[in-house]
């Protein structure tokens, strides 16, 4: 270029096109069964392509076979829907007319779907699947594809990974009626289908009712983003774009979405011969694409200039939260703004934390954010804001400041199970496998415990079978009153020392803590077999009994995760006279219906002081969707009881446990927070506090050691820890 017109000639040419019109983010959906955690590299390279404008579905497994309407009406408005990996070819056969009659573009990274094997699947490719394994390169085969857009394909392989993955193809080497664009070993890797094909090969049962294209991806859908080369992004971004492409004005030289004076600078540049001409910007600027520096491109550049400055930010000028700050881990909260809409132009984020100490996202086209590295116990508060990708980067109001808490984590023990405040700060807990009640500061988390107390020394334990699964505590008066599960171990073996219900008082100040054992009544199973008697709730077939008592025979079933005996709350009543006992099970059946299991007693200092018989009040029978009770308090704050309900088995489906708020008056249950992470089996308030402190059992959680996979239980004292959870209702 050799030219410098004058710059008022350049801006008389300048000529304005009408303002535009609202345009609602690209909508693609990817089909997988995988999670939307093993997806969400997928949605970050998509959210950086299309620069925000895009809106991304994930729902695991929702598009299998026998689609309702609804899914086939949200399928058939997509823009762009994309076949992951990461799902079962089998699980999609019953509809596959339905499919392959979309008029919308797809984009397939499964074999398994694309395969014919006897017409049994989609039927884009005759044959079956290959593989190649390891895989390294694919093999160009049609270079001009716009797969290969910016790609040194004169080589005639392109290198796909830096390490050798098992990808699965094609076990043929042609696509029939389309275009063979990459193979592997000759079989088929890449290969594209434009829609106008009366079928994707000679004697397939289906045609494309829109493009199709085939991409063979590894295993896993992660490895294509944390394994794949620069090339193999570059050649997926090709292959996206190919599908549904983005529109930018022709003038864009600094391809920003937008034709401004930016564009006009690098065009005076490339004039002027401050850029060589071999210079990216200085070929886009060439628009008239005859190698010279005319006014034919000045015109050009006049025909996509913008009607005055963009001064219109992206809808809705105010942000909002799809999901408010949630906890992940005692590391690491999550968030997600509601997708913002902009004409034209890319969509970008900016998450600001208001505490001290919390980390900004910075501008991002993604509208998740997972800060990471956080201190364990810690409250952040984040709001929100977006802006365009014009050149005037036009910005929306902050959304509302919301709040999340990473867990706290206490040490040197795996399983905590029971837990009540001391003071304004210090808690004694237990662990449901321990014989020791530690004491920690709770205003210092991430932390070992600030005393250890031995109390197997006053209770009746069993010196070679010592475990007494502690699963209750409160306070009654001015003692912590303490209960077992008084069930059978995890084999269904009976063992005394989990038959134990006992009082401590508490002395002195700060660590100098004294904790003296005050009275212990070990007969309470017994006493629940005479209950049953008159009752029927089912605890005699949970305890095992014969002719009258507990048998010491060992019943595998009666494991307490089975089908056998689990107290694991404990709680003062509301007038402060009496204790509930509460069951994890049995779960009476009323109507069929399984419910959660209450039993006043009405004289526990009498009982546990001085061996009194207790006395029992009529059961108390919940409605928690089949669930046992995990926990129970009385919140003086609320003047309510707080429930955690759960499964009374281990693993069980998520969510895990829910928070309940109880009023015993009128009978009212109030669900207030679950939780699909976090299993918590004790909970307490400090005096005067409304939140609600919650502990975790973490004791089967996985850490990787030099010797495998261990549990948290069984790592040195030292390295165990569990989880903590505040919640403000």
């Amino acid at each position: 270029m050799n030219r410098t017109p004058p710059i008022a000639l350049l801006l008389m040419l300048l000529a304005a096109l009408p303002g535009r019109v609202q345009a609602d983010p690209f909508n693609i959906i990817i089909v997988t069964a995988g999670s939307g955690d093993s997806e969400r590299p997928y949605v970050r390279f998509l959210q950086e392509l299309y620069q925000g404008n895009v809106a991304v579905r994930i729902d695991t497994d929702r598009y299998k076979e026998n689609l309702s309407d609804k899914r086939k009406a949200e399928l058939q408005s997509a823009d762009l829907i994309i076949i992951s990996r990461d799902t079962s070819g089998g699980d999609y056969n019953a509809d596959a007319e339905f499919w392959n009659a979309l008029p919308v573009p797809i984009l397939c990274h499964n074999i398994e779907f694309a395969r014919s094997d006897g017409h049994r699947f989609w039927d884009w490719l005759p044959g079956n699947r290959a593989d190649t394994n390891p895989c390294t390169h694919f093999d160009v085969v049609a270079p001009n594809d716009p797969v290969f857009h910016g790609i040194n394909t004169s080589l005639g392989a392109i290198e796909m990974f830096n390490t050798g993955l098992d990808v699965d193809h094609s076990d043929q080497d042609s696509p029939g009626n389309g275009v063979l664009v990459a193979a592997s070993a000759g079989r088929v890797v890449i290969a594209r289908w434009l829609g106008s094909e009366s079928g994707y090969y000679d004697g397939s049962d289906y045609a494309p009712a829109a493009p199709r294209l085939f991409f063979a991806a590894p295993d896993r859908t992660a490895s294509l983003f944390a394994r794949a080369t620069a090339d193999a992004h570059l050649m997926l971004e090709n292959a996206i774009l190919s599908l549904l492409p983005i529109i930018r004005p022709y003038a864009d030289i600094d391809r920003d979405g937008d034709v401004d004076f930016q564009d006009l600078a690098l065009m005076a540049d490339c004039w002027a011969g401050v850029l060589p001409a071999d210079d990216p910007a200085c070929l886009l600027a060439d628009l008239a694409v005859d190698g010279l520096a005319t006014l034919q491109d000045v015109a050009l550049l006049a025909a996509d200039w913008l009607d005055g400055t963009d001064i219109t930010p992206p809808e809705p000028n105010v942000m909002r939260w799809k999901s408010r700050p949630t906890t992940v881990s005692a590391e690491s909260i999550t968030m997600t703004a509601r997708a913002a809409i902009d004409a034209q132009y890319g969509v970008q984020y900016y998450f600001q934390c208001l505490s001290a100490n919390g980390p900004d996202s910075g501008w991002q086209y993604d509208t998740l954010f997972e800060p990471t590295d956080l201190p364990p116990g810690q409250a952040f508060t984040y709001r929100v804001k977006a802006r365009d990708t014009s050149g005037n980067r036009n910005e929306t109001a902050f959304s509302t400041a919301e709040s999340a808490r990473t867990y706290g984590l206490y040490w040197h023990m795996a399983d905590a199970s029971a837990a009540v405040a001391l003071d304004s700060d210090r808690v004694i807990a237990a662990g449901d496998e321990l014989n020791l009640l530690r004491i920690y500061q709770w205003s210092s988390p991430n932390s070992p415990p600030i005393r250890d107390v031995n109390i197997a020394y006053a209770l009746n334990i069993e010196p070679n079978r010592p475990e007494m699964d502690i699963e209750g505590a409160t306070w009654l008066g001015n003692r912590i009153f303490w209960i077992t599960s008084h069930g059978r171990n995890r084999d269904g073996q009976y063992r005394y020392s989990r038959y134990q219900f006992f009082a401590t008082s508490i002395t002195g100040s700060g660590a100098d803590v004294v904790v003296d054992v005050d009275g212990n009544y070990t007969n309470l199973v017994n006493d629940l077999i005479a209950y049953d008697a008159v009752y029927d709730l089912g605890l005699s077939a949970a305890i095992g009994v014969v002719d009258g008592r507990i048998d010491p025979t060992t019943y595998p079933n009666l494991a307490p995760k089975i089908d056998g005996l689990n107290i694991e709350g404990l709680a003062a009543t509301a007038e402060g006279d009496a204790l509930l006992i509460a069951f994890r099970n049995p779960r009476p059946k009323i109507d069929g219906n399984r419910h959660a299991l209450i039993i006043r007693l009405r004289n526990p200092h009498e009982v546990v002081l001085m061996g009194q018989p207790p006395q029992f009040d009529p059961p108390i029978l919940l409605d928690l969707d089949g669930f046992g009770i995990r926990s129970i308090e009385y919140s003086l704050t609320l003047a309510q009881y707080l429930l955690v309900a759960g499964s009374h088995k281990g693993g069980a489906a998520e969510p895990l446990q829910i928070l309940y708020s109880y009023d015993m008056t009128t009978g009212q249950l109030s669900q207030l927070y679950k939780f699909p992470v976090l299993t918590p089996e004790g909970m307490f308030q400090f005096p005067g506090d409304g939140d609600i402190q919650l502990i975790s059992d973490d004791g089967t959680l996985l850490f990787d050691t030099p010797s495998g996979p261990t549990e948290n239980k069984f790592l040195p004292v030292e390295q165990r820890s569990f989880r903590t959870q505040t919640v403000t209702p």
